[in-house]
């Protein structure tokens, strides 16, 4: 058990070291010997997670998607849409850092697309067919990036936007508009 404490530490270390020097330079100038310097480890700790500073990207990327997947999923069919609003933006606050550092970088539309395929999946199970008037697939990929894109925004303005703002906003554009009542026209009429 204390190999798998160690293993999580030295993980953690180098994900938080690259994390830090993306947030002062681009990705591409940053070498292995700038992660292991800052992490404050050796060579050999490094290659022994991971097989280069692209698969520790990957792995921090994967595991940021995977949690704002989780709080996106609960738009779809959580009736208190202010309460998941708020869990979603607490979220961002706490991971602030981090999703700045990997916004920072161009990754918003990588991290965008993964979202949206891990959505897709995830409507089958919790929205199948059609969701509030809209096709399902369609009315979580609206809220998935239409969520990120706020989140792209608020990080570049978090200073001067609170999260009771933001909260409010996301609730507003994405989560209760997800619940309105279609209204269907009838043929003939004007749009």
């Amino acid at each position: 058990m204390v190999l798998d404490a160690r293993v999580a530490r030295s993980r953690a270390k180098l994900r938080d070291a690259l994390l830090a020097l993306v947030g002062e330079r681009k990705l591409e100038a940053i070498t292995v010997a700038d992660i292991v310097k800052r992490a404050g480890v050796s060579y050999p700790t490094f290659f022994r997670h991971y097989a280069g500073k692209s698969e520790l990207w990957h792995d921090i990327t994967d595991g940021l998607t995977t949690q704002l997947q989780a709080r996106i999923a609960p738009f779809v069919d959580d009736p208190d849409t202010m309460k998941v609003s708020r869990e979603f933006c607490a979220f961002v606050a706490a991971n602030r850092d981090a999703l700045s550092a990997i916004l920072a970088q161009g990754a918003e539309g990588t991290v965008r697309q993964d979202l949206v395929n891990r959505s897709a999946a995830l409507v089958a199970k919790r929205a199948p067919g059609r969701l509030y008037g809209l096709p399902g697939d369609l009315a979580l990929l609206h809220a998935t990036n239409a969520s990120v894109g706020i989140v792209t925004w608020w990080l570049e303005h978090y200073e001067s936007v609170t999260i009771e703002e933001v909260t409010e906003i996301i609730d507003r554009l994405v989560n209760r508009p997800l619940r309105s009542p279609v209204r269907v026209r009838e043929e003939g009429t004007a749009p």
